[in-house]
């Protein structure tokens, strides 16, 4: 291979990198300071190699066979064996990492995560339920969680930034956490300051000026405390802006938008339910 193809090739992703930026298709192929530097101490080779359809499933096999692994019990040998910290497997000079089609590893991972995303909300929905002693609140609870993520991912993308991938869907585990302790704190600070402010009238409901004055009160000391919480962890995810790995980087700034927002909405939307649910449910 001449040298002039290899600086053409080599000018050719300089050039998409520094136009197309964290989109650049040639992102993954090398190092971080290659736009500033135009040198690459390490790169990355990817080459597809296409089978037949009715012997696609036995090429792992053979390709395993080859490098020296095998499958175990609930191990695969491309990816499990060679541990969680690295998935490349050394032959001779070069490290080799094999991706089939045929066993779409992520795939593979991708249903059962997100199952236990879909367990993992409705499991905090009982908790709020079992917590709050409402249906509605729990509902209307759940309801302002999960809505703060496709929220936050519509301003995400408002501010030009268009990675989004599996890795960021995971902050719903967060959100869950974060969500249900401001309503609980928001909640139980409504009950302790009705407790103490005014006594029930005989039906049961406020009257509009007193359950104002209570409504006013639970604001003003809950907003401050759950601010302080979230506006911390927030900042904690801003901190991955320092990453050089762009999944981080970014995860950690859709992560903060979505922390907020939850803020916004448990200030906004959460006191406007819990005086519904005081006229009609309670």
């Amino acid at each position: 291979l001449p040298q002039s193809s290899v600086d053409t090739t080599v000018a050719a992703i300089l050039d998409d990198v520094k136009r197309e930026g964290a989109t650049s298709s040639y992102g993954r192929f090398i190092h971080p300071q290659f736009s500033d530097t135009g040198l690459s101490s390490v790169t990355r080779s990817y080459m597809q190699v296409r089978v037949k359809e009715e012997d696609a499933s036995e090429v792992p096999e053979v390709v395993l066979k080859y490098l020296g692994k095998e499958n175990g019990f609930f191990q695969d040998g491309l990816f499990h064996s060679m541990g969680d910290e690295d998935k490349f497997v050394q032959k001779g000079d070069v490290r080799v990492r094999v991706l089939s089609s045929a066993t779409d590893e992520f795939a593979t991972m991708v249903q059962p995560d997100f199952l236990l995303a879909f367990l993992s909300v409705l499991l905090v929905w009982v908790v709020l339920w079992v917590y709050l002693g409402s249906l509605f609140l729990s509902c209307m609870a759940m309801f302002q969680i999960i809505a703060s993520m496709p929220v936050a991912a519509l301003l995400y993308k408002m501010f030009g930034i268009d990675y989004f991938e599996f890795l960021h869907i995971l902050v719903v585990y967060l959100v869950l956490g974060i969500g249900a302790d401001d309503v609980f704190v928001l909640l139980d600070t409504f009950r302790h300051i009705a407790e103490t402010v005014a006594p029930l009238e005989m039906e049961g409901r406020y009257p509009r000026d007193t359950l104002h004055r209570i409504v006013r009160q639970t604001w003003c000391r809950t907003a401050g405390s759950i601010f302080n919480t979230s506006f911390t962890t927030a900042m904690a995810f801003m901190s991955c802006s320092g990453s050089k790995a762009m999944p981080m980087r970014t995860c950690g700034w859709y992560a903060a938008i979505a922390i907020l927002l939850n803020y916004v909405f448990t200030i906004t939307f959460s006191p406007a339910f819990m005086v519904i649910w005081h006229k009609y449910f309670q």
